[in-house]
């Protein structure tokens, strides 16, 4: 039978408050590991929250407090956008040392206070839990980045952070503007946009925890970002099925239809689907367009 509307009801909702406070408890110890370092102190730096904890899009499964360090003395620099810019045009500098030793310098400090509760992966620091206090931690080293474009002769710029995974790809992301982003289509959509994420995100694990359908792989920054992409008149319905239905449905019409490759992430500053300053995108729609036939087939089951 379908999913109850009371069921879906009760997954608009938020993490718990005891949630809530270990994952403030998490940020706070990460704060100070990084503040203890001499070497931290000396250099320039801002710690910047993002993920779906930070939006406020999480879910229980999803707890984790993902922390950018960006270090802002220097930046990465791209002219995709700038055609025939360079750093010798614009009479830029170059930075004077190498990433790595800023993911090294965060390393130390991690360690020196999280040590063997802390574990080095492609992309970030995994912080884990310890006896139940806190939620795991996810933590960046990440470069400001200005990526320049050129319109009719008038350059602008783009700030966002930038960082290299270990295998040696560079990923561009702009988490306050995906902040701030969010927050206005949620209040636009009288706060519906991020229930209506949580309820596709809960629906997902759900489906996960079943076996059922193409749930498995897709990730809930897809997700969020896809339902950013429904328009705002779309989530004005009686009820939650209600909503989900039209929603699910928009999505699948547009990706079968390839309007979807227009799509963009909640910052508005990169494509979903296309490359964005020289990077591949993460995601295909290929992938998306399964699990949402997967997902209306299970609402309706």
């Amino acid at each position: 039978m379908p999913i109850r509307e009371q069921q879906l009801a009760s997954w608009t909702k938020r993490s718990s408050d005891h949630e809530e406070a270990k994952c403030e408890r998490a940020a706070r110890m990460i704060r100070q590991a990084l503040a203890r370092h001499s070497g931290m102190e000396a250099r320039g730096y801002r710690i910047i929250p993002q993920g779906s904890y930070h939006n406020n899009t999480n879910v229980r499964l999803e707890s984790d407090v993902d922390l950018c360090v960006v270090f802002d003395d220097v930046a990465a620099t791209d002219f995709t956008y700038a055609d025939g810019e360079t750093f010798e045009s614009l009479r830029l500098t170059r930075a004077g040392r190498d990433y790595q030793q800023d993911r090294d310098m965060v390393e130390e400090a991690l360690r020196s206070t999280f040590q063997r509760n802390m574990t080095p992966g492609n992309k970030a620091f995994d912080v884990h839990s310890n006896e139940g206090t806190r939620v795991d931690a996810d933590v960046v080293a990440a470069w400001g980045f200005n990526g320049y474009s050129k319109q009719a002769g008038v350059m602008s710029i783009e700030e966002g952070i930038a960082f290299w995974t270990r295998d040696g790809r560079r990923i561009v992301n702009f988490p306050e503007q995906h902040h701030e982003k969010g927050k206005g289509k949620n209040i636009r959509t009288g706060r519906a946009y991020k229930r209506a994420t949580r309820i596709l995100k809960r629906l997902r694990y759900q489906m996960l925890a079943e076996k059922v359908g193409a749930a498995d792989g897709v990730s809930s920054f897809l997700l969020e970002c896809a339902m950013y992409n429904v328009p705002d008149w779309y989530f004005a319905q009686l009820t939650w099925g209600q909503a989900m239905d039209i929603a699910i449905q928009y999505m699948i019409d547009e990706i079968q239809a390839g309007r979807a490759e227009e799509w963009v992430e909640v910052s508005e500053k990169k494509w979903l689907f296309k490359p964005t300053y020289s990077t591949p995108s993460n995601w295909q729609s290929q992938q998306l367009l399964d699990f949402l036939v997967d997902a209306a087939e299970y609402l309706e089951a």
